[in-house]
């Protein structure tokens, strides 16, 4: 699928502290719970560990054996998880970083961009898990109905798998109900203008 790690040293790293120096220059630093939740996904999540790591198998080798060890389609060339992590990379990520800059600064179109990103969120999660299950689990271990009866099905399904996934569904459908109600709410009150 990809090349060998490089360690901590691979020039790649220096990509997400790239978008991180930026971002902060750029905008400042997080200034809300929401902001946070931006510049992490857009730093960590989609540039680094998935878009970087998971894609390409690059970066510090403890990441690139924890994605090994996690899903085994990471090493085999799966064209649904490397679709979502190169979109993670060259899509997400600059999404990411605009929705940062109008949430940490309360521009108008901060709603209109967690709406984008967070409903992007949950179609790549869905892409991710889906596909998964609708394969029977061949990459992940898991018995139906599930067990807890190994160290592996409970740390790769229901930790990593389930637990890891419900974040980027969790969160996302927050952030659409803030941005629903805050338009709702402009509505309202431009209507009484």
């Amino acid at each position: 699928m990809a090349s060998a790690a490089m360690g901590w040293d691979d020039p790649v790293n220096l990509v997400p502290l790239s978008i991180l120096l930026f971002c902060l220059i750029r905008s400042g630093f997080p200034r809300s719970a929401g902001a946070w939740w931006v510049i992490f996904n857009a730093v960590i999540i989609h540039a680094w560990l998935d878009g970087i790591v998971g894609s390409f198998l690059r970066g510090p080798d403890v990441l690139v054996e924890g994605y090994k060890w996690v899903d085994e389609r990471f090493t085999n060339g799966d064209a649904t998880v490397a679709m979502v992590c190169r979109l993670e990379l060259f899509v997400y990520t600059p999404i990411a970083v605009v929705w940062y800059h109008a949430e940490n600064n309360n521009l108008w179109y901060r709603d209109f961009m967690a709406i984008l990103l967070s409903t992007i969120h949950m179609t790549g999660n869905a892409f991710y898990c889906f596909v998964e299950a609708f394969e029977g689990f061949p990459n992940v271990p898991v018995d139906w109905p599930p067990k807890f009866d190994t160290r592996d099905k409970i740390l790769k399904f229901w930790g990593i798998f389930v637990g890891a996934n419900l974040v980027w569904v969790v969160i996302p459908m927050w952030l659409l109900w803030r941005s629903w109600t805050n338009q709702r709410r402009m509505l309202k009150q431009n209507k009484r203008d």
